[in-house]
């Protein structure tokens, strides 16, 4: 009659063999060999690498964003000018030298303007410099400025 024997262990005769072999295969089964997985600190150095980048990203993102915003209002700007200068270039009577300034309102924004019109050596041409600044803030920098000229319409 035979006994039923265990899968891992194989019929032999030898008992030392027969416990190696045993411990052979729970070592092989249960590994504790290091380099089949990462360590805690390799693990926290690739996090720290890709948070940085992640950071990085973000940054250059809301960078961009901001940067959008301000060429959008420069470009509208630069299309007030156009308008005013148009305007001008239109109008009757031929504008006078001097200053003049007045709002103007796009893309549900409010614009001031302001136009130095000069003397040329020609004299039937007029100089405009026209600036633009968002809402009434002339103090800064304008958003747009633009020359131009007039011709005197007969």
């Amino acid at each position: 009659m035979r006994v039923a024997t265990s899968p891992w262990k194989r019929p032999n005769t030898d008992r030392n063999t027969d416990r190696n072999t045993h411990w052979t295969l729970m070592r092989a089964r249960y590994s504790t060999d290091r380099s089949t997985g990462f360590t805690l600190l390799e693990v926290l150095v690739a996090l720290a690498v890709l948070a940085l980048a992640l950071a990085a990203t973000v940054s250059a993102a809301a960078a961009y964003v901001g940067n959008q915003s301000y060429l959008q209002k420069r470009t509208l700007a630069h299309w007030v000018a156009r308008n005013v200068l148009t305007e001008l270039q239109l109008e009757t009577p031929w504008p006078g030298t001097g200053e003049r300034s007045d709002s103007a309102r796009m893309a549900d924004l409010d614009w001031t303007w302001k136009a130095t019109i000069d003397e040329t050596p020609e004299k039937d041409m007029r100089r405009v410099t026209l600036k633009v600044w968002l809402g009434e803030d002339d103090k800064r920098e304008a958003l747009a400025s633009l020359d131009g000229f007039l011709e005197k319409r007969e």
